[in-house]
């Protein structure tokens, strides 16, 4: 599973919200003026009513997909802030507990002379002392976590 971050999915879900408002009120503003003639398209008469009706249906459903998308977005965004405060506090703790040469040192990945190797030597590491300390956090969440702290401790800057 491949963890997206709640300020992610915030911005998802907004940009989906703004989306469907606008085409649902762009395309209500259509057929209002359709329906007034201001816009005339040659056609029967029976057509005419029928595609009022079924656009007007059809935009209003995109308002209301629109407005519930907006209705989320205040707990989606206490959602994200948590989040943020979350994950800040779980690198910081671990950057003042752990040091990438204690890591190295203690998993063995120091003596390891495939860098490959280092790597899920590392990873498994840092994830037991994650779960160790914060047991209950979401699997996808704990590897996101884990893959942000790897790459704070062991970019190609500090290899």
């Amino acid at each position: 599973m491949v963890y997206k971050e709640k300020d992610a999915q915030l911005e998802d879900n907004r940009s989906t919200a703004y989306t469907f408002l606008g085409v649902g009120i762009a395309g209500l503003i259509f057929v209002i003026l359709f329906a007034l003639d201001i816009i005339k398209l040659p056609m029967a008469d029976y057509m005419r009513v029928i595609m009022i009706v079924v656009m007007s249906v059809l935009f209003v459903i995109f308002l209301g997909i629109g407005i519930t998308h907006f209705r989320k977005i205040n707990q989606m965004s206490a959602d994200a802030d948590m989040e943020s405060r979350r994950t800040s506090e779980i690198m910081e703790w671990f950057s003042s507990n752990y040091t990438a040469e204690e890591i190295d040192h203690v998993s063995g990945a120091d003596s390891e002379p495939s860098m490959e190797q280092r790597y899920f030597i590392r990873s498994d590491k840092i994830a037991a002392l994650l779960h160790a300390k914060f047991s209950g956090l979401p699997e996808d969440y704990e590897e996101h976590i884990l893959e942000k702290i790897y790459a704070a401790y062991y970019s190609d800057n500090n290899e």
